[in-house]
């Protein structure tokens, strides 16, 4: 699935809903929805430069199978770094399996993540394969 194929994926289909609530959640004020177009103009985001590469020690081109009897797959760690503050960083590849953390806001700062495969695969094709993209970059 692609920025294109996500509904809302489109800043003119977005909306920002302000509200204010106590610390037990109890409304201090009505919830106001807004065209997030409205605002956009006013805060441009700057390009995040999302970067994601293998962590130390993985292999590229080995297939990761911890027990192929039991259909077990090692994940396979890798860092994602950005030069400025990105929000909802999205990762996704067609390959079978999932990620450790996703939609996630990064700073400027370089996070870990873990692609959990669900058959074997090798890190070399789950980095090529795989989409990284922010609200910053819609």
């Amino acid at each position: 699935m692609g920025r294109s194929d996500v509904p809302g994926a489109a800043i003119s289909d977005c909306f920002l809903q302000i509200a204010m609530e106590d610390g037990s959640g109890r409304a201090l004020s009505p919830t106001r929805t807004q065209p997030l177009a409205l605002h956009y103009a006013d805060m441009p985001l700057v390009d995040p430069n999302l970067a994601l590469e293998l962590a130390g020690g993985a292999k590229y081109g080995t297939t990761v199978v911890r027990s192929d009897a039991e259909r077990e797959f090692d994940p396979i760690a890798f860092r994602l770094s950005a030069t400025h503050p990105a929000a909802s960083v999205w990762l996704e590849t067609p390959l079978a399996g999932r990620w450790s953390d996703n939609a996630m806001h990064v700073t400027n700062e370089t996070v870990s993540v873990s692609f959990i495969p669900w058959e074997a695969t090798s890190a070399d094709k789950v980095l090529r394969s795989t989409s990284v993209w922010s609200v910053n970059t819609l």
